[in-house]
């Protein structure tokens, strides 16, 4: 984006079919980490930043809810990637939905297995 001091990459925010934003969209992984101003200097030998290359790289395109709920409503909307929420909920590209409750879940039937 020009003239951010972040150097955040120009990304389309996600948009409902009416064109009203989609609600809870927080943004996208890949331009929500703050860099310290020493590591926005720093390029690739072709001349890209860490957020092109490195944390792109890692993130892509992944979208940032702010609860599960939005996450949920927002999936008819995500065209492709991989979405997340602030509450703990993993929406992938291939349809799974993982759940920190469903994690802490899994979490003591092991341990209630585990006594007997």
């Amino acid at each position: 984006m020009r003239n951010d001091p972040q150097k955040r990459l120009a990304m389309d925010n996600p948009y409902l079919p009416n064109g009203d934003p989609i609600p809870g969209f927080k943004g996208y992984a890949v331009n929500m980490i703050d860099l310290a101003s020493e590591e926005l200097d720093i390029q690739s030998s072709s001349g890209y930043g860490l957020r092109e290359t490195l944390f792109y790289g890692v993130f892509r395109e992944l979208q940032v809810y702010d609860t599960a709920e939005y996450l949920e409503a927002a999936l008819p909307h995500i065209n492709g990637g991989d979405a997340v929420s602030l509450d703990g909920v993993i929406a992938r590209e291939n349809g799974f939905i993982y759940s920190g409750c469903w994690y802490m879940h899994f979490l003591l039937i092991l341990k209630c297995i585990s006594v007997f």
